[in-house]
């Protein structure tokens, strides 16, 4: 299965990257929270707290997916996707986005520390 993730790959999804390569949070084109991320957990962090108009800025682009894709994770990528067809506004998509990254940062945890 293409999707199957074994614990090396867990690792992977879950390191850190460069700093040149960390997701940059928006509220608009061209203008920067000057909030940053490393990880999938601390994307999964800084969606708690950032403006609502920054996560809905980068969802409606795909940003989301398009990092967490370059993490190697196309299955949370696909999750993602899905939240963004769904007809959520505000609280609403940060609390789907933050619950749908938590569960996968969970199961990710859990294979990385499999035997």
């Amino acid at each position: 299965m293409v999707n199957k993730i074994d614990k090396a790959r867990a690792t992977q999804i879950l390191s850190e990257v460069k700093p040149e390569n960390a997701f940059l949070f928006y509220l608009s084109e061209g203008i920067s929270t000057g909030n940053s991320a490393q990880n999938l957990s601390q994307l999964f962090e800084m969606i708690k707290t950032v403006e609502i108009k920054s996560i809905e800025f980068h969802l409606q682009r795909g940003d989301f997916e398009k990092w967490i894709r370059y993490l190697g994770d196309n299955i949370l990528a696909m999750q993602i996707a899905k939240v963004r067809k769904m007809p959520l506004e505000g609280e609403k998509v940060r609390e789907k986005v933050v619950d749908v990254i938590g569960k996968r940062i969970i199961k990710l945890k859990f294979l990385e520390s499999s035997p």
